[in-house]
């Protein structure tokens, strides 16, 4: 099983203490698999990515090793399964985890807890207007060209996107643009449309859960079940 696993390895058991999270990050071209432009972006507890690393370093032949780091071919937007902590993902992936540092900060009355704060310069010339980890578990950042993309003229304002944000249902690959992943919220009845991590637009169209479906990716689609009562709003 040649990869490149023993950097992946080496790099969960350097993380130093103090690191609670990591932030797994695909190089999204062309040759981004479905897999890898699913779990770009996700945040990871590190008990997870130590644990898988423990496992996978302590089996004893390679079907051991294997089924600790089980090959993925279809993309994970829901829970992920034990043995999906680490990359490599698939055969001669290029993804990579980092240590995530989320700060916290207050947007139209509502906190917010990405690791990217309001002003600083994301991806050369945009400005971050913030950026929060959605309910399934990613950092999504909204930009200044998020709005320009018509945010502000669908009537949505900054506490809008993140109760969009906390109260996601479904997640999937986007039909007419497979570089990109969209997500619905049914309790704002919100679309999103994401992009390598950026919130690229959001608004809420009609019959929502049906436009959801039309846009997404036959066979991508997961969703988080939401129990009577539950309080979708995570701050």
């Amino acid at each position: 099983m040649k990869s490149t696993l023993p950097a992946s390895l080496l790099k969960a058991k350097k993380m130093k203490a103090g690191v609670e999270e990591v932030k797994v990050v695909a190089v999204i071209d062309k040759k981004t698999s479905a897999v890898c432009r699913s779990m770009h972006g996700r945040i990871i507890p590190i008990k997870s990515v130590k644990d898988q690393a423990d496992a996978i370093t302590a089996a004893t032949d390679i079907e051991e090793k294997k089924k600790a780091s089980r090959w993925q071919s279809k993309p994970i937007f829901g829970k992920l399964p034990s043995d999906v902590a680490l990359p490599p993902y698939h055969f001669r992936c290029r993804t990579i985890v980092v240590a995530y540092f989320p700060q916290i900060a207050e947007i139209d009355g509502k906190n917010v807890n990405g690791s990217l704060l309001p002003g600083e310069k994301y991806k050369g010339n945009k400005e971050v207007v913030f950026s929060h980890v959605d309910r399934f578990g990613y950092e999504r950042v909204v930009t200044d060209k998020t709005l320009e993309h018509g945010g502000t003229d669908h009537g949505l304002k900054l506490k809008d996107y993140i109760a969009g944000l906390n109260s996601l249902e479904s997640m999937a690959i986007q039909s007419r643009d497979e570089r990109r992943t969209v997500g619905y919220s049914r309790d704002r009845n919100l679309f999103f449309v994401f992009e390598d991590g950026e919130v690229i637009t959001a608004y809420s169209p009609d019959d929502g859960e049906n436009y959801f479906k039309r846009e997404a990716l036959k066979g991508t689609i997961e969703s988080l079940s939401i129990k009577k009562g539950e309080s979708n709003e995570k701050m």
